[in-house]
């Protein structure tokens, strides 16, 4: 700690000083930047909670409880050595015990309960196990796993007792510390099934629930992992997630995917369209000893990722000619559209090149008319072009080099910057033209990104670029 809180602790430790200067030193102590969970942070609490004890304190003894008891909502394994290694006596434990009362108590009584001292641990946990209150004992789980035989046997008394009164949501916010149990060898093996079954078995809707009553409020950090867990009991129970909407996170989805074989159609037909990429490929590959994986590989062969759509297409039952059937069957009903023109250029289908041809400056997608083509279909024909007839997509990119569209003028670029056959002079004459015409922030905007995507900074195409500037701001006058 620094000096400042040297200085003010001192003055708490210290009989002489005023009522006024031990108020003035808590502040300090309080307003005091430490971070949580740091040792400097336990320290703190922890030297506080040793002042309540002097008579001296008396006075302030209100505001000094409040600080000292900040433990209050901290989990059982964030409880750092600092505080372990307090020097508490049985006198303190009665202070705090007849003193303080509610969560005040409680809280110095966790604290005390990881103490390294085995008596004063022992007498914590009885002090605990006699709280009339309505709260789990939670800091009693750390004890399951005690070196002393006599802590651990009335820690799993206590704990095996109080899980008759159904602590559910309590034992929840401490679900990860609950899951390491098993991996303890001091604790009794009758406690986790005991745990387990009271969480997940006693009320299979209960879990469901409660994480949907916590999701926007004090949100349970490990709602994932207790959504995992309540999987591995209830696979073929996806309904209920769904009616208490869990399932809008990717990590939910992907919690599904062990059970894929016993879901319903209809939460398997969610996962292979679920917006995450790499869900749809492991839910693609869990399906393939399914009795109705040919359908399936079909109608992945549309999909929106290229490592899908190519591992359709060797998967599925089809010869090249039906593939190329099917895409061209989704290009007539306007069904998977930018991905089926896509398709048709990465299998080299050429035979097909005016029926892709067709969409780079198409206005009727989707049975709507629009007063431009839709970009993606246009983005996604241009790149089919590329691999279909090269030379007619150059032409077409330095005829469209300031179109409007961001993800159209990037393939323009992006192709114009690979093409074996561009010519820089032409390039920049085009775009000089296009500025004649009207279109000059575009064509500018393309020569900037030409010229930074060259080896070296391109002069004549940034000139260009502020040649296009001022034309346009001239036709703004």
């Amino acid at each position: 700690m620094d000096e400042a809180l040297e200085a003010a602790f001192a003055i708490l430790e210290s009989p002489e000083p005023s009522k006024e200067a031990r108020l003035e030193a808590l502040d300090k102590i309080a307003r005091a930047r430490l971070r949580r969970r740091s040792p400097a942070y336990f320290s703190r609490q922890g030297r506080l909670a040793l002042q309540l004890k002097h008579p001296w304190n008396t006075e302030v003894f209100d505001r000094l409880s409040d600080y000292a008891t900040l433990f209050y909502g901290l989990r059982i394994f964030e409880i750092h050595r600092e505080v372990s290694n307090l020097p508490l006596t049985m006198e303190d434990l009665a202070f705090f015990n007849s003193r303080l009362d509610g969560y005040k108590r409680r809280s110095l009584l966790n604290m005390s309960s990881v103490n390294t001292n085995g008596y004063i641990r022992e007498k914590a946990v009885d002090m605990l196990l006699e709280l009339e209150d309505e709260r789990f004992p939670v800091f009693l789980l750390r004890r399951l796993s005690d070196n002393v035989q006599a802590i651990r046997q009335k820690a799993t008394n206590g704990v095996l007792r109080c899980i008759q009164n159904k602590h559910r949501e309590e034992l929840l916010e401490e679900f990860v510390y609950i899951e390491h149990l098993p991996t303890k060898p001091r604790v009794d093996p009758r406690v986790y099934p005991a745990i387990i079954d009271l969480l997940f078995h006693a009320d299979p809707e209960f879990i469901p629930a409660y994480i949907a009553k916590r999701r926007y409020i004090n949100r349970n950090p490990y709602q994932d992992r207790i959504i995992k867990k309540y999987l591995t009991f209830y696979p073929d129970n996806v309904t209920v997630l769904d009616k208490f909407r869990l399932l809008k996170t990717s990590y939910a989805w992907s919690y599904l995917l062990p059970y894929i074989d016993v879901l319903s159609d209809e939460y398997r037909s969610k996962l292979l369209q679920c917006p995450v990429a790499n869900i749809r490929l492991e839910a693609f590959q869990r399906l393939r000893q399914h009795n109705d994986f040919n359908t399936i590989a079909i109608n992945a062969l549309g999909d929106p990722w290229y490592t899908i759509r190519e591992l359709a297409r060797t998967s599925v039952n089809l010869s090249r000619s039906e593939i190329a059937a099917v895409y061209l069957n989704n290009i007539r009903q306007h069904k998977k559209l930018p991905y089926s023109l896509l398709s048709l250029g990465e299998m080299g289908l050429t035979e097909h090149t005016e029926v892709v041809t067709r969409y780079l400056g198409d206005t009727v997608i989707n049975g709507l008319s629009y007063d431009r083509p839709n970009h993606k279909v246009v983005a996604a024909a241009f790149r089919a072009m590329t691999r279909l007839a090269p030379e007619q997509a150059y032409t077409w990119a330095l005829t469209n080099l300031s179109h409007r569209a961001d993800e159209v003028r990037s393939r323009v670029i992006n192709h114009l910057k690979r093409s074996p056959s561009a010519s820089h002079a032409e390039i920049i004459e085009t775009a000089r033209q296009h500025i004649k015409q009207n279109e000059a922030w575009y064509a500018g905007h393309n020569m900037v990104k030409y010229a930074n995507t060259k080896e070296r900074r391109d002069q004549e195409a940034l000139i260009l670029w502020i040649e296009g500037a001022g034309a346009r701001s001239q036709r703004k006058r």
